[in-house]
């Protein structure tokens, strides 16, 4: 339970550490399609007195947008998209409460924006949820105002083309998701497997150091066989070997069931004496 709540949380931390880069992506692409579709607009209508505050207005949830991905931490950055990708749809669909506004138009524009923010955004699917389901109901909502107020009537394209963003936008952003997750777990996996091969590699660096150690010990035990010194030999070689200070020799009495100190190394005279004494 405590590692998937520890592998929940790591892959939180990097859809958080997505969301910014995405949120300047998307922030970038709504600015943009806002200045066409302007361009357009203006190109095919004329320039309307409501156009400078409209597409004004969009650019200007746009930029703030980009801004927050800059300036606000990663972890809280999706509910603050949501809140600035739900002020973008209002003023979009506020377009609707101008007479001479093409209903289609803005329903396209709508579905457009809805179909990207879905598929770029790496939001939770709660949210990307929620954002879908209110972005629906209030294209819904504003075009039986529309029809109510200024009896315009609803096109059957009107009604199925946000159903349908959003569906693909939905669907989009699930398959993304699961992408995402994969290829975090397969670098999670990578990495966990890295540290274990290191760890292996360190280990097996340590039991070669010790063989090399035994051998060159055992090297200084067979040079020195029938030959005075081999115990202070071995307790030298030993010591250096191990990077001690001093090194000691103990052997068994088997008469008074005790051990004394046979030879030794790096002790000081003085001390030396006291040691040999010990059993």
């Amino acid at each position: 339970m405590a590692r998937a709540e520890t592998h929940h949380e790591s892959y939180e931390q990097h859809r958080a550490e997505l969301m910014v880069p995405a949120a300047q992506r998307v922030s970038t692409a709504a600015a943009a399609m806002t200045v066409l579709y302007g361009i357009a607009d203006v190109l095919v209508d004329g320039l309307q007195a409501e156009d400078a505050l409209f597409y004004g207005s969009l650019l200007a949830v746009s930029t703030a947008g980009r801004v927050a991905a800059q300036r606000v931490p990663p972890r809280h950055l999706g509910p603050w998209l949501f809140v600035l990708d739900l002020a973008f749809s209002l003023t979009q669909l506020a377009r609707l409460a101008v007479p001479t506004t093409s209903s289609s138009g803005t329903v396209l524009f709508y579905s457009l924006k809805m179909l990207a923010v879905g598929l770029v955004l790496p939001w939770s699917r709660r949210l990307h949820a929620v954002s879908i389901a209110v972005a629906l109901v209030a294209c819904t909502l504003a075009l039986v105002l529309r029809n109510v107020a200024m009896d315009v009537p609803i096109e059957v394209h009107q009604l199925i083309g946000p159903p349908l963003a959003g569906l693909l936008a939905w669907f989009g952003g699930a398959a993304l998701e699961r992408t995402r997750r994969q290829l975090h777990d397969r670098t999670e996996n990578l990495a966990a497997s890295e540290t274990r091969l290191r760890v292996l590699l360190a280990e097996r660096e340590a039991d070669t150091g010790v063989a090399e150690a035994l051998a060159r010990v055992g090297s200084v035990v067979v040079g020195a066989i029938n030959k005075p010194g081999l115990l202070d030999r071995l307790a030298e070689v030993s010591a250096r070997v191990l990077g001690a200070d001093f090194g000691h020799v103990l052997l068994h009495d088997p008469a008074d069931d005790a051990y004394f100190v046979a030879a030794g190394w790096g002790d000081p005279p003085d001390q030396w004496e006291a040691i040999r004494m010990m059993r």
